[in-house]
């Protein structure tokens, strides 16, 4: 069976016979996208018309720095938290259920272990596309209804609406493509190695890392926390001495090449016969 085969087989029973994760996902970004669009309301402010860029910063803004020694309140981002948790929960069970039940059979038909893990980066790739693919579609959809921008410059008072540190906000024009391209390829690497830790261990224990990341990314500003690269509040794009978006970049692409080259040598030698559900 050809990688090719496999790719379509992991599309039908791992996306499309899941269909109904898509709904949650739309309800999720459309209720971001409300809440962005009733703020300036209920912080007494004048309306504003928001554009994509506006709705993309928002569902990824994460929360400002944080410092322990200034007695600053601890502030969760639970919104932020829910919308990559989503994509990391999508992409948790699949590969695993797979490889307890018919993926075995598949596993020997496809002639090497090489393709079906190789199909399943593939899936987790295209999981997350689609995801963002949703988001786009919520987001078209609600500047069309509120008649927003349908572009991707991001309003001057986004930052103060959103909660940025004011004092170190970088004055506009902002090149949200910027965090766009970081954001996508930090979810794509955080959701293939936490593949690489369920085959490894089990999906709950690997869903446990993602979450410990984030929370560490939230309390600690350090490029070594990829959680950091996806909150737009401590970009370079936004703020001064925030993290620098071509490292989260490129620390991604580093983290997906090491997942598949590793996974692939790591699943070659792993004992798949004894595995319980």
């Amino acid at each position: 069976m050809r990688t090719i085969n496999l790719i379509v087989l992991d599309v039908r029973n791992g996306i499309v016979a899941s269909w109904q994760r898509g709904v949650v996902a739309v309800a999720l970004f459309l209720l971001m996208d409300v809440m962005l669009y009733r703020l300036p309301e209920i912080l007494g402010e004048q309306a504003v018309s928001f554009s994509l860029g506006d709705y993309f910063v928002n569902t990824f803004a994460g929360v400002k720095e944080f410092f322990p020694e200034l007695n600053q309140p601890i502030i969760l981002p639970f919104a932020w938290l829910a919308i990559i948790l989503l994509i990391l929960y999508f992409t948790l069970n699949y590969p695993y259920k797979d490889l307890e039940g018919i993926g075995k059979h598949i596993l020997i038909l496809s002639g090497g272990r090489r393709r079906w893990w190789v199909a399943k980066c593939f899936w987790v790739c295209l999981n997350v596309l689609l995801y963002f693919l949703i988001w786009l579609a919520v987001a078209v959809f609600w500047v069309l209804m509120t008649k927003g921008n349908f572009d991707f410059a991001v309003s001057p008072e986004l930052p103060a609406i959103l909660g940025f540190e004011q004092r170190i906000v970088i004055q506009p024009p902002w090149n949200v493509s910027e965090v766009i391209t970081t954001t996508v390829l930090v979810v794509i690497a955080l959701c293939l190695l936490q593949m690489l830790v369920s085959l490894c261990t089990r999906p709950v224990l690997a869903f446990m890392v993602s979450i410990t990341i984030l929370l560490f990314s939230t309390y600690f500003t350090s490029p070594f926390l990829m959680g950091n690269y996806l909150m737009a509040a401590r970009s370079q794009t936004f703020v001064f001495f925030g993290v620098n978006w071509a490292s989260g970049a490129l620390a991604s692409i580093g983290i997906m090449l090491i997942v598949v080259v590793l996974g692939g040598w790591l699943f070659g030698r792993m004992d798949i016969r004894g595995r319980e559900d």
